[in-house]
């Protein structure tokens, strides 16, 4: 079986580290992945049943501007991307989506719990219909990246990554984790899903790809 294989593009300290070890199972140190890194690297995760995940972690978009460095993310660039915004996150989106049209994006709104009221974060957060302050900032936040993104990202999402140091848990991550799992082929969704670090998220997932399976069975 092929691995699975997720590329990871986003502005240098956007918080990929962070977000890598809030989704999967198998961490990352904090140093695994450099802010400054130059190159394309790959990280690989293996399950004792041979499943494998390789993670594709590339250069900031200002580094990917040069010529070289843009044209090998796109060589890369192969199955769905993760991806936070705007300017720079625009014009790079719209250069794969030219030389890679079938690509599936997610575009991801991060530190949202940064938002204002500022020294506020006490989730549960309703961000899509909830009426306060910190949700209607979220909402506007994420409704004008969709605006600006929209037509080449599938969907946006807010999320607050986990954060050990200050016992920060993770926020609308199993949302995430759902739509990942959505976005790849139906073949690779159940072995993509094992790596999820939810047990929870984990757990739905395989329930609605079952769900799915046994609807179209049922209509065959």
């Amino acid at each position: 079986q092929k691995p699975v294989k997720i590329i990871l593009v986003g502005r240098t300290g956007a918080g990929k580290s962070s977000l890598i070890n809030t989704l999967f199972q198998a961490s990352l140190a904090e140093g695994d992945i450099l802010p400054s890194t130059e190159k394309i690297k790959t990280y690989t995760w293996k399950t004792p049943t041979n499943e494998v995940l390789n993670l594709l972690d590339t250069p900031g978009y200002e580094q990917v501007n040069r010529p070289e460095l843009r044209s090998q993310v796109l060589d890369y660039a192969a199955t769905p991307a993760l991806d936070p915004a705007l300017q720079m996150d625009l014009d790079f989106l719209q250069t794969l989506k030219q030389d890679l049209p079938d690509l599936s994006a997610i575009g991801i709104v991060t530190q949202v719990d940064r938002l204002r009221p500022i020294r506020e974060w006490n989730p549960p957060y309703n961000w899509q219909e909830g009426t306060q302050p910190k949700e209607k900032s979220i909402r506007e936040a994420t409704n004008y990246r969709t605006e600006q993104l929209g037509d080449i990202c599938e969907l946006i999402l807010p999320i607050v990554t986990e954060d050990l140091s200050s016992n920060r848990p993770a926020w609308n991550i199993e949302a995430l984790s759902l739509e990942v799992v959505q976005a790849i082929a139906p073949a690779k969704q159940l072995r993509l899903a094992r790596f999820l670090r939810d047990l929870e998220t984990r757990s739905t997932a395989a329930a609605k790809i079952i769900d799915r399976y046994t609807r179209q069975m049922a209509t065959t």
